[in-house]
């Protein structure tokens, strides 16, 4: 009996069609620079003149980044030495902004705009499956396991 219930439950750690399950999302993961606000510590608000500041800075990188020179940017987080890259993530992992600029791209697509956290403005890059596929398919044999 025990055999026959193991065999009904999907398998989490199965890397079948593991490009097609990243594009719809099953997990995520996403590249990112953040301009962070100096002075303010994460969830306390940051004063406007601040705030426009760092914008105008995000903004003016964001004009030059593409997908093939993202990791040359700089976060000033300490993804910064991994090309922003933050791996791969379970849906709920990241504040609720970020992973909506996630969701909201297609592999290999950078958001149109800024992401506004209580962490700073984000430029957010959704990695193609070819560049995560590794870490995805590690992922999910993680999952499995569990």
């Amino acid at each position: 009996l025990g055999q026959q219930v193991l065999a009904s439950v999907p398998q989490q750690g199965d890397t079948t069609n593991a490009a097609a399950r990243y594009g719809r999302g099953e997990l995520l993961s996403a590249r990112h620079i953040v301009f962070g606000f100096p002075g303010v510590q994460p969830g306390q608000p940051a004063p406007q003149p601040v705030k426009d500041s760092v914008r105008r800075a995000a903004e003016a990188v964001r004009a030059r980044v593409t997908p093939a020179n993202f990791a040359q940017q700089y976060s000033s987080d300490g993804s910064a030495q991994r090309g922003g890259d933050l791996g791969v993530f379970p849906k709920g992992a990241m504040v609720a902004q970020f992973e909506q600029a996630v969701t909201g791209l297609q592999p290999g697509q950078i958001a149109p705009g800024l992401v506004e956290t209580p962490f700073g403005y984000h430029i957010v890059y959704r990695p193609t499956y070819a560049e995560v596929g590794g870490q995805f398919a590690q992922a999910v044999s993680a999952r499995g396991r569990q």
